[in-house]
């Protein structure tokens, strides 16, 4: 009878903790990434109650020339704060907006870890797209 149960106050125990244990804090997403083509480096920071993120490393720097405000397109991206405005909620961070150098204007995105050192950028612009982005130094 003891025997029984031990075995299901363990397995209760890992019915109610497991999901705790396998929940994301929202400061994980703090440190430094790489995009999946490896071409730039993201850094992601705390900004308040929300978190944010700009470019620290770029193979190829790029300027802001489509930038509408025209005192902005000479500047090198490299330090820009090109992710804003994120909130965990429990799983994932939403509700940020992602600045599109490109296209000189920002997309909604949003982010989650799929493990430790690996994240999925889904930045919505005509559709969604995701990229895997890898942790560095």
């Amino acid at each position: 009878m003891n025997r029984q149960l031990i075995t299901y106050c363990t397995a209760a125990l890992f019915v109610f903790a497991a999901p705790s244990l396998c929940q994301s804090a929202a400061s994980d997403v703090v440190g430094t990434w790489m995009n999946e083509d490896e071409t730039a480096k993201i850094s992601v920071y705390a900004c308040g109650e929300e978190y944010c993120g700009k470019f620290v490393w770029m193979k190829n720097p790029v300027v802001d020339k489509k930038n509408p405000d025209p005192d902005l397109r000479d500047r090198a991206m490299t330090g820009v704060e090109v992710m804003t405005g994120f909130a965990y909620n429990g799983a994932e961070w939403t509700g940020g907006s992602f600045y599109l150098a490109r296209r000189g204007k920002p997309a909604k995105a949003s982010w989650k870890l799929l493990a430790p050192d690996q994240l999925e950028l889904t930045v919505k612009v005509m559709g969604s797209r995701r990229s895997q982005w890898t942790r560095t130094k």
